[in-house]
Formats: C-alpha cells, sequence, structure tokens
C-alpha cells in the first residue's frame, strides 16, 4: 500500500521533513542550526507538502469518487488544522492584549507597541484563512507560520473539487 513503500513509512518521512523545516528555521547560532540539513528548509517544505499531496489523495480519491461529499471531506479537514490555528491566534491575541495593558503596569519594556503589526485586519484574515492571499507583501501579521494552514486549506478545496466534480 501507499502509506509503506518498501518497509518505509510515509508518514516518517513526512516526520523527517517537517523536522527538517523547523531546523531550517532556528535563527540563533548553535551546533543544530550549523550541522542541520545542508538542503535549505524551503525545500523540506516543498517536499512534505507533495508527500502531504499524494497522503491526502491516497486516503481521500476514493471515497470522493463515492459520493462522500465536497462538504464532509471538507469538515474533516477543517476539524483536524483549525483548532491548533484558533487556539494560537488566542494566545497571540492574549500577547498583544498583555502588551496593551499588563506589560505597561508592571513596566516591562516591548519592542513593538500593541496591535501595530497584529492589527484587526490581519486578526480577521489569519481567522479566515485567507492571510496567504498576498494581502501582506512586507510580511505576515499574526502567527506568521500559519501561512501554510491558509495554502493547506485552500489546497484542500481545490482537490476535493477536482476529485468530486471531475472524477
Amino acid at each position: 500500500n501507499f502509506a509503506t513503500y518498501y518497509g518505509i513509512s510515509v508518514t516518517g518521512i513526512r516526520g523527517i521533513a517537517a523536522l527538517c523545516v523547523a531546523i531550517g528555521h532556528i535563527r540563533w547560532n548553535n551546533t543544530i542550526a550549523h550541522y542541520g540539513p545542508s538542503v535549505s528548509s524551503s525545500l523540506w517544505g516543498d517536499f512534505f507538502f507533495v508527500l502531504s499531496g499524494f497522503v491526502i489523495a491516497y486516503n481521500y480519491q476514493e471515497r470522493l469518487r463515492e459520493g462522500w461529499g465536497l462538504g464532509g471531506y471538507m469538515w474533516k479537514r477543517f476539524a483536524r488544522i483549525y483548532p491548533p490555528h484558533f487556539v494560537m491566534l488566542l494566545v497571540l491575541l492574549g500577547y498583544e492584549t498583555a502588551k496593551l495593558f499588563l506589560l505597561p503596569i508592571l513596566n516591562i519594556p516591548v519592542k513593538d507597541p500593541a496591535f501595530v503589526g497584529n492589527d484587526l485586519k490581519g486578526f480577521l484574515t489569519s481567522l479566515a484563512l485567507i492571510q496567504s492571499m498576498g494581502l501582506y507583501p512586507h510580511g505576515l501579521p499574526w502567527n506568521g507560520p500559519s501561512w501554510s494552514i491558509s495554502v493547506e486549506m485552500w489546497t484542500y478545496l481545490v482537490f476535493g473539487g477536482v476529485f468530486c466534480f471531475f472524477a
């Protein structure tokens, strides 16, 4: 079957790729970053997304062809990726609120004032998972790495639509 090819777990390979992306994003000088993966983290990210596409296709194409429906498929994908995204947005909202009210009382300096880079527009676009649609040419607000969740969700929609309407 597809999940194991010659005894190698595709999930394990995806895990290695995700770990290499994480290591590639380390921005401080340390041994892991210095001796980490020699291929850029963006290539590992691409590799992860390609493998994930095969895994999603393998797991869902037959169900979609048999009439499972785009709504059921999208709900399943949404329920898997949106809750951690939403929780992280709430954590960051709490941090921005703390910068506004709590940190000045405690006399703790902050690099950027509250809600300057992370404004209401950014929060709403992140909430709607459209932050990766080219709305921010100079960096993403709120949780920057969540661009991948946004792209993933829209890719799920395209994949599901193709299999529901053209297969």
